[in-house]
């Protein structure tokens, strides 16, 4: 993905996280359709991990896949953020 995009979805995850959990108990991230996260993305997850607690709300990351958990598990963020299959 070229840099320019990463940088505007970057700002769209923490934006959509920040309005969601003014007004919910929970985010919902459904990724099921994500088999492979390099450092970058787990940057992502963890931002909306942090911007999600700062407004008082619980991310919760749905549908992870093996390879996701796995790499989730290896760097200890599985510990912090909520999964549910």
């Amino acid at each position: 993905m070229p840099r320019a995009n990463r940088s505007r979805d970057r700002r769209n995850v923490k934006s959509e996280v920040k309005r969601h959990a003014s007004n919910h108990q929970y985010v919902l991230a459904d990724l099921s359709a994500v088999d492979y996260v390099d450092s970058s993305g787990l940057g992502e997850i963890l931002g909306a991990y942090t911007s999600a607690r700062s407004a008082g709300c619980q991310l919760k990351l749905l549908k992870v896949q093996p390879r996701l958990k796995d790499l989730l598990d290896m760097t200890r963020l599985a510990s912090v953020v909520d999964m549910e299959p």
